[in-house]
C-alpha cells in the first residue's frame, strides 16, 4: 500500500509542478543561461549529473545560490522538474543548482544524501569558476527533495552527514522544504509498528527492523543550534506527508533557538496542488515572494 503512495507522490509532484509553473507569455523574458548536465560526481560507472543556472546579468560580487532538489519519494524524479524554478531563482540573480541523485531501490540510503553533499562540495569547488560566494548557500526541495534539503541541514553526528574534516564543506546556510517528511520514525518512547510508512526498498527493513536507520533519516531528530534557519511550506490538505511533521520540526527548531518560518497554505494537497474548485490561501505569487524573502533575508 504504501508504494501505491509514493507513486501518487510522484504523480502529484510532476502535476504541481506542471500547474504553477509560469506559462509561456510569462517566461519570455530571460536574464539567465544554463548549462545543463554537469557531471559532479561519478558513482562506480554511474555519472551523477546537475544542471546549473546562472544569471547573464555582470555582478562584481560573488553571487549566492541555491541547491533546488527534486521530490518523487526517494525513488524517481528528475532534476528537470524543478527547472522553471530554478530559472525563475536566476532571473533573481541567484545561481542555482539542480541536481540529479541515485534513486532507490536500486541505490539505497545514504546513496542519496551522499550525493546532496556532494552536489554542495562541486558548488563550493567551483565557487570561483562560476562568481559564486561559498558562504552563502541555501538548499530548496519538493517532497522527498525538500526531506534532502533538511538533512543538509541537520546532522552533525551523523557519520554519513558529518564528513567534512579533510573535505570542502557540505554545510548550507539556510533551507527551505516544501511538504517534506521530517520525521520517519516513531516519538521517542512509542513503538515502531503499524501506522508508520515501510521504507524498506529505500532504508533496507521496516521500522521495526531498521529503528535506528529510521531516527537517522528523521530531519526532527538531528536539529541543534548550530543548524541555519528554516522554511517549512506545507498544504493543509495534504494526506502524503501530513502538516503535523512541519509542526514536529518547526518546534524543535525553535526548542533549540534555531530561525523558523512556516506557511500553511489552505486548500493545497502535496507539494502544494490545488483542492479542485478551490482558491488557495496565500496564492502561488505571494508563496514565491514569501520565499525570495527568506533567502534574501538569510543569504545577504
Amino acid at each position: 500500500m504504501y508504494h501505491y503512495f509514493c507513486a501518487l507522490g510522484v504523480l502529484l509532484a510532476v502535476s504541481a509542478a506542471v500547474m504553477s509553473a509560469p506559462d509561456s507569455s510569462q517566461t519570455v523574458r530571460k536574464s539567465h543561461r544554463l548549462e545543463s548536465n554537469i557531471v559532479y560526481v561519478t558513482r562506480g560507472s554511474v555519472p551523477v549529473k546537475l544542471d546549473l543556472y546562472l544569471p547573464t546579468a555582470e555582478s562584481k560580487t560573488p553571487r549566492p545560490a541555491v541547491m533546488l532538489f527534486h521530490g518523487g519519494a526517494w525513488t524517481s524524479g528528475v532534476k528537470e522538474e524543478v527547472g522553471w524554478i530554478a530559472a525563475w531563482l536566476a532571473d533573481q540573480g541567484y545561481v542555482v543548482a539542480a541536481p540529479s541523485y541515485r534513486l532507490a531501490p536500486e541505490h539505497k540510503h545514504p546513496a542519496q544524501i551522499e550525493d546532496c553533499k556532494r552536489a554542495v562540495r562541486w558548488v563550493r569547488r567551483n565557487a570561483k569558476k562560476y562568481n559564486i560566494d561559498p558562504k552563502r548557500i541555501a538548499a530548496m526541495g519538493f517532497s522527498a527533495g525538500a526531506h534532502l534539503s533538511a538533512m543538509l541541514g541537520v546532522g552533525k553526528d551523523l557519520e554519513y552527514l558529518a564528513g567534512d574534516k579533510n573535505d570542502v564543506s557540505a554545510k548550507v546556510q539556510a533551507v527551505i522544504g516544501v511538504s517534506g517528511p521530517y520525521v520517519l520514525a516513531p516519538p521517542p518512547g512509542q513503538k515502531a509498528g503499524a501506522g508508520l510508512p515501510d521504507l524498506s526498498y529505500w532504508l533496507g527493513g521496516t521500522a521495526a527492523e531498521k529503528l535506528k536507520v529510521y531516527q537517522e533519516v528523521s530531519p526532527a531528530y538531528h536539529v541543534t543550534r548550530y543548524t541555519p534557519p528554516f522554511l517549512l511550506i506545507a498544504g493543509n490538505a495534504d494526506m502524503l506527508t501530513p502538516t503535523y511533521l512541519d509542526a514536529v520540526m518547526a518546534a524543535k527548531l525553535r526548542e533549540k533557538g534555531v530561525p523558523v518560518e512556516t506557511i500553511l497554505v489552505k486548500n493545497t494537497g502535496h507539494v502544494l496542488i490545488p483542492v479542485p474548485d478551490k482558491q488557495i490561501e496565500p496564492s502561488l505569487p505571494e508563496i514565491q515572494k514569501k520565499a525570495l524573502d527568506f533567502i534574501r533575508k538569510h543569504l545577504r
